[in-house]
């Protein structure tokens, strides 16, 4: 990659604020659990067969969408680590950014499989 290719590590930063996108993401599934667990205590159970099993698929379909995002997010901020972490004379902010690399395990991975077993629980 050229110099005239790349981009300064200030804006770099700006692209790594994807972050708060992957803390958001992170909202609806959780959201959906708490839900579907109330509607559980409110009757949901005695309801016919094929409203239950609309409510459960809503729980997978919902994570699979979730982990998606986060993934592809967190895939992006270690792009963006990657060019931080090449920088030549990277400011303080740039090198606790790239100082969080291991962490991106928790959302692209750890979380993710949180929330699975979670709704597996609940709808078993």
């Amino acid at each position: 990659m050229t110099d005239e290719h790349t981009l300064a590590p200030s804006s770099l930063i700006e692209l790594g604020m994807g972050a708060r996108r992957l803390t958001v993401s992170k909202f609806a599934p959780i959201v959906l659990l708490i839900l579907t667990i109330g509607l559980l205590d409110a009757g949901l159970a005695t309801t016919p067969a094929s409203v239950r099993l609309g409510a459960v698929g809503i729980l997978p379909a919902t994570g699979i969408l979730g982990a998606l995002l986060q993934n592809s997010v967190a895939g992006e901020t270690l792009v963006v680590i990657g060019d931080l972490d090449a920088a030549v004379a990277p400011s303080a902010m740039s090198r606790g950014i790239v100082a969080s690399r291991p962490r991106i395990v928790v959302p692209r991975a750890v979380t993710p499989a949180i929330l699975v077993l979670v709704a597996l629980v609940v709808t078993i």
